[in-house]
């Protein structure tokens, strides 16, 4: 595009936006189809809309019309829009010039809507976004499929800006695909960037929802995948009513229907190929992937087939375990990460504890750091991932690792373990807290508690104490308190999101005990799973939250209350 051509479809657009900004909502309600005659059920979704909003205008925008739209009032924008290949990108792109143009609310077609919208209309905004699902930095997590607008808004003559500069396809995509050229990823990559530089008089105020308001449910966490599937098959007779009293917070909800996937095209030009080049490598180590996972299940056929990561020895068993194909294809990164970050704690000699050991990638590194004089102790209670983890350590040759198949908690006996989904490093011994548990039978483990371990066994001292067991890390620590007490080891810690309040009382024990924390991450926006060190003798150190320096103080339990 002609730089030209591009400034002058910025003024044009910053004049429109400056005129137009503080005027109410319109309230027009905006589709779009590839014809005038919709589908029996998107018709239906479409009629929802409309009952709630029945002194609304509607426009149901053909293929057609976005063609005309296109080129009666934005020439420059034409030859880009011909040429993309998909033709779902070409949607995405008139969905946000018709809340340039005209204002309202867009909204997809497999999107129903459960009560009036007119209430956010009262908001102090100019633009008005949804989250979906539980993390912010996802990068799908502001969808396009239902956005309101002031007529003109700014932001959205700064997302048509960003479409031009981005054109042709430009290699800031992660990857290729329509989600990141012009869709969810694209405008989420926009209001994070408008965000930051766009502090001029004429500047949209953009309010992005939380995920109740319209997208209730989240395509990529196993709960949404569940119910996403179940609105699926019964599309064609959804019934509003009792999606009201399911959603009782939901303006409108989409069942996610992508029917645009099934369009997108497979042969791509040259030109952009060449274009791609980055992005494309993505994509071969995407069909990388693939290759390796049926190389993998070929090799699981062959006896005593091995994979040598070094200090980490694997047996292929590739029985649809999600943790073990992860375990093969990220191993380089995790071993040399979680090396460089336990190294400084751990020297040859010492005695280390791996509390939830699963398949034993941080075994492995125990047991290379501590050497033929120190000791590991490694804990796994489910049966079948103990079992890999036998082979395993067959395999690795680790002479200096004890393995016990057994959990660790407060007090001796019993306990259900939880099998979470497929992945054998979810399982836990806390009740489940939402419904994305698989219906696996739970399996009663054995349960010892450190202290009775480490006293009964005559150990002489504790260096390291490495604890994943998904929300149980408060039982282990209590079970483990004279040990604490006694040895000062260090510990090493993983805390999960979905069990903040037992995270919490994890943390509140450690400062009872005198720990302290480097740094603490901020649970708030911190990866699931995301590890931590607690460290005896909190004075030597002030405490860090989210990375950030905080001044010590006698009751800490707030601040990290508030980064939970």
């Amino acid at each position: 595009m002609p730089s030209d051509a591009l400034k002058a479809l910025s003024n044009e657009l910053r004049t429109s936006a400056a005129r137009e900004c503080g005027r109410p909502f319109p309230e027009l309600i905006h589709q779009t189809w590839r014809e005038t005659q919709l589908p029996g059920h998107l018709q239906a979704h479409a009629n929802t809309w409309k009952e709630m909003h029945p002194d609304f205008g509607y426009r149901l925008w053909t293929d057609q019309d976005n063609h005309r739209l296109i080129a009666e009032q934005y020439p420059e924008l034409l030859s880009c829009f011909e040429q993309y290949p998909f033709h779902i990108c070409r949607v995405d792109v008139v969905r946000y010039l018709y809340l340039l143009e005209f204002g309202g609310i867009y909204c997809d077609l497999d999107t129903v809507c459960l009560k009036p919208l007119t209430e956010l209309f009262e908001l102090d905004a100019d633009v008005i976004l949804g989250f979906m699902g539980r993390s912010p930095t996802f990068e799908h997590a502001i969808p396009n499929a239902v956005m309101i607008s002031r007529r003109g808004a700014d932001f959205w003559r700064f997302v048509a800006e960003q479409l031009l500069n981005d054109f042709p396809y430009s290699t800031r995509a992660r990857v290729f695909r329509p989600e990141y050229l012009t869709g969810p990823v694209f405008l989420k990559r926009c209001y994070e960037t408008y965000q930051q530089q766009c502090s001029r008089p004429s500047a949209s105020r953009i309010v992005v929802l939380d995920a109740d308001a319209f997208f209730p449910i989240a395509w990529n966490e196993q709960s949404g995948k569940r119910r996403r599937r179940a609105l699926l098959q019964q599309k064609g007779d959804l019934q509003p009513e009792s999606l009201r009293k399911e959603f009782p917070a939901s303006f409108c909800l989409t069942y996610w229907e992508h029917s645009w996937s099934e369009q997108t095209p497979v042969v791509l030009p040259k030109r952009f190929v060449r274009k791609m080049s980055k992005v494309f490598r993505k994509v071969v180590r995407a069909s990388r992937r693939r290759l390796l996972q049926r190389q993998l299940r070929r090799e699981s056929m062959s006896r005593n087939a091995v994979r040598d990561y070094g200090i980490l020895k694997v047996p292929i068993f590739c029985d649809g375990d999600e943790q073990e194909i992860s375990l093969h294809l990220h191993h380089r990164r995790w071993l040399s990460r979680e090396q460089q970050r336990t190294a400084p704690f751990i020297t040859p000699g010492d005695i280390v504890f791996d509390i939830g050991a699963n398949l034993g990638v941080l075994t492995a590194i125990f047991s290379a750091s501590v050497g033929q004089d120190g000791r590991v102790y490694a804990f796994e209670p489910a049966s079948a991932t103990f079992a890999k983890l036998v082979a395993i350590q067959a395999a690795s040759n680790w002479s200096n690792v004890e393995l016990h198949q057994l959990a660790c908690g407060d007090a001796s006996g019993s306990a259900l373990l939880y099998a979470v989904g497929r992945d054998s490093g979810y399982s836990t011994l806390c009740p489940p807290v939402n419904a994305d548990v698989d219906p696996i039978p739970p399996e009663r483990v054995g349960i010892c508690t450190l202290d009775e371990f480490v006293f009964g066994s005559g150990i002489s001292r504790v260096d390291f104490i490495k604890i994943d067991s998904e929300g149980f890390e408060a039982k282990v620590l209590a079970g483990a308190a004279q040990v604490l007490r006694s040895f000062r080891p260090v510990v090493y810690l993983e805390l999960c999101r979905e069990y903040h309040r037992n995270a919490q009382a994890a943390i509140d024990l450690l400062l009872q005990l005198e720990y302290y924390f480097p740094e603490l991450p901020d649970f708030r926006h911190a990866a699931n799973g995301t590890n931590f060190f607690a460290l005896p003798n909190r004075a030597a150190t002030p405490m860090r939250i989210g990375g950030e320096p905080c001044a010590h103080t006698t009751e800490p339990t707030t601040l990290v209350r508030e980064a939970l």
